[in-house]
């Protein structure tokens, strides 16, 4: 089995488990999914439900902090979530371990970028993957918007992947709140020019 092949069935099998365990455990109205690549760093899932953005918004509203710009960057915060990393330490070693010995900072610089490439574009592949399978399906929400994005955003990797894994409502909706986070570096595209 190439590299490309491992990487893609380990990070299969470790996130459509994390994120089933995650909507048996949590009953929510999830609206946002995600393998997020943090700092080139392992990737693992985050999701954002509902219950857990009001909850959010609450607290922020306690402290007098509550503001459209709190709002937009709530619903869309990864970080935020207290699912970030759900179901890491127990579905995804083997990810972890075939990473770090993947992408590796004693690399030349240009095989490095390769290889970071390569698990961005199999994240993409999986997502699409696991949304053919139906895993979304019937966890609160008809409109779901579906990620695999790299954090902090580098070129137009995270556009092209919201793009290629929602439909235009969903993608417009997130990109007309995040489209500040894409400037100046990326302008939004045409979508023609997106394969």
């Amino acid at each position: 089995m190439d590299r490309k092949d491992k990487i893609f069935e380990l990070l299969l099998e470790a996130s459509e488990k994390g994120f089933n365990q995650l909507f048996k455990e949590h009953n929510e109205h999830f609206y946002y999914c995600s393998i997020v690549m943090m700092d080139v760093a392992t990737p693992c899932i985050t999701a954002m439900s509902d219950e857990i953005y009001d909850r959010l918004l609450r607290d922020n509203a306690e402290h007098n902090h509550s503001t459209v710009e709190n709002e937009i960057y709530y619903r869309w915060a990864y970080a935020e979530s207290p699912y970030l990393g759900f179901g890491y330490d127990k579905f995804f070693k083997d990810v972890n371990d075939f990473f770090c010995k993947d992408v590796s900072y004693d690399l030349p610089d240009d095989k490095f970028e390769e290889r970071v490439a390569d698990w961005l574009i199999a994240m993409r592949e999986i997502m699409k993957t696991l949304k053919d399978n139906g895993i979304f399906k019937n966890i609160g929400n008809e409109n779901i918007f579906l990620f695999a994005e790299q954090q902090p955003p580098e070129k137009d990797v995270n556009i092209d992947n919201a793009r290629y894994l929602n439909e235009d409502n969903m993608f417009e909706l997130w990109y007309m709140d995040n489209k500040d986070e894409y400037k100046p570096e990326s302008q939004a595209p045409d979508r023609e020019k997106v394969t």
